[in-house]
């Protein structure tokens, strides 16, 4: 059987209502959309008390290109002006950084050959102004956008009566 490469980088996002951390580091995602829809009871715009995004980042370290900013695009945003935007690199100890990471890595007994983000997102209250995506990306290096997630937010199906 012959196993794939890892691929240059990829990621995931998970969306849901609440992320706790247990006793020995666990978390715990509490009402998770993992049918890729949120339907909303209620008219546009709606505002819930709380919603978080889980994001995972992964890159192969031979192509290492540092992420810099996990954006957050609501229903609506233009492609160029997330809502919600994350910095996640200051440039000045990016390289510094770097090093230290492949040597961490170099001296360990683990083969690893990929950079990990784990970046858990609370978002409180939140308001959806309309239906559509959210849409999470994370920024590398290069300036390429890695699409990382989304959810697309309807309208609850009414039933008839």
């Amino acid at each position: 059987m012959k196993t794939l490469p890892d691929p240059e980088y990829f990621g995931y996002s998970i969306f849901c209502d609440d992320i706790r951390t247990e006793i020995g580091d666990k978390l715990t995602f509490i009402g998770i959309y993992d049918s890729g829809h949120m339907f909303v009871h209620g008219s546009f715009p709606i505002t819930l008390p709380k919603f978080c995004i889980a994001v995972r980042y992964s890159q192969d370290r031979l192509n290492w290109a540092p992420a810099k900013r996990i954006l957050i695009f609501l229903p609506g945003d233009p492609d160029d002006k997330p809502s919600f935007e994350m910095q996640l690199v200051n440039p000045a100890d990016e390289a510094k950084g770097y090093e230290q990471t492949l040597k961490a890595m170099d001296n360990s007994n683990m083969d690893v050959d990929v950079f990990g983000l784990a970046a858990n997102i609370v978002l409180a209250p939140f308001t959806i102004k309309e239906t559509g995506a959210v849409k999470v990306r994370v920024e590398r290096g290069d300036a390429t956008l890695v699409k990382v997630g989304a959810l697309q937010i309807r309208a609850a199906p009414t039933s008839a009566t």
